[in-house]
């Protein structure tokens, strides 16, 4: 089988060769006789490959065994497989914004050389909060708004100046977005006690919420905690604006601010809630049903039941 020889590889890169038999039959496996392949290489089936994480020439003997009818056979070839060094350099993607107040994470990653690496801060500033590992692990909580660029170096297991590489990087600070999620308040009614709750979201809890335009009608009042509570004395339509502040540190509050329109009717209709006077068979029954609110006349039905 070959190929007589192998191509050469490089570190961190991944590498595939297929063995293919020259004549007779296909081996069924192989298997590595003698010597060692290099660090992260393998062989799977007719395959040998990986993706290798150190340097230098490896010699190692392969076995191809295969089988003719009742008969085995065996195949070996020596080979030197020399692996080497690639260039170490960090990945060129793009940093995710962070969100002031909020945890972040994300990763440095670097390609070539020889692992592990070591990343440092080579220059520039990181937000505050933020620090990265030696790993390439960028973490902490950031706590100021703002844009940042700096630079990163890596250093591959073999240290020196030809085996280190840097890239700038820039990272965002944002503010946290808030939003009011409430969209509308449901109607109220002249003389009927009215309760909304408001609810937000983003940001950092608590929220603190204003009544920032308009006017709220006579009876109504909103809490400091979103809770629009009373009851309304006069009818009408009323716009109103309404902002939530969250409670963001040090660089807070962040706000957000929703219009609604607010509309009370005029009192609501309504019977006497409890039981009928119990009727007797064969008394004659009768009994006037009072209602309140509304505009008289009033006209009554049965509406369910028998």
């Amino acid at each position: 089988f070959g190929p007589p020889t192998l191509p050469n590889a490089r570190t961190d890169v991944w590498y595939t060769q297929w063995f293919e038999p020259l004549y007779g039959e296909r081996p069924l496996e192989y298997v590595i006789s003698a010597g060692a392949l290099p660090l992260g290489m393998f062989i799977a089936g007719e395959h040998l490959m990986g993706a290798p994480v150190e340097a230098g020439s490896f010699a190692f003997s392969v076995t191809g065994t295969g089988v003719n009818g009742d008969s085995t056979s065996t195949y070996t070839r020596d080979y030197v497989l020399v692996v080497e060094r690639s260039p170490i350099e960090i990945d060129a993607r793009t940093l995710r914004d962070a969100t002031a107040g909020w945890p972040y994470s994300g990763w440095i990653y670097a390609e070539g050389g020889l692992r592990p690496y070591r990343f440092s801060v080579d220059g520039g500033t990181l937000p505050p909060g933020i620090s990265l590992s030696d790993n390439g692990y960028l973490s902490g909580t950031p706590t100021v708004p703002g844009h940042y660029t700096f630079t990163v170096r890596v250093t591959d297991s073999v240290g020196g100046a030809a085996s280190s590489a840097t890239r700038d990087f820039s990272l965002s600070v944002i503010l946290p977005k808030v939003q009011i999620y409430t969209d509308r308040l449901e109607p109220a009614a002249v003389g009927s006690t009215y309760v909304s709750m408001l609810t937000t979201y983003g940001g950092q809890a608590p929220y603190t919420y204003t009544l920032t335009s308009g006017v709220l009608p006579a009876g109504l009042q909103l809490t400091p905690d979103g809770v629009l509570r009373g009851i309304p004395e006069m009818a009408g339509t009323f716009e109103i604006t309404i902002t939530a502040s969250d409670s963001s540190a040090p660089f807070g509050p962040v706000s957000a601010n929703r219009s609604f329109t607010l509309v009370v009717e005029p009192p609501r209709l309504s019977l006497p809630n409890g039981p009928l006077p119990i009727a007797r068979e064969g008394v004659a029954y009768s009994y006037k049903l009072e209602a309140s609110n509304g505009v008289a006349p009033y006209r009554f039905s049965v509406t369910n039941g028998t």
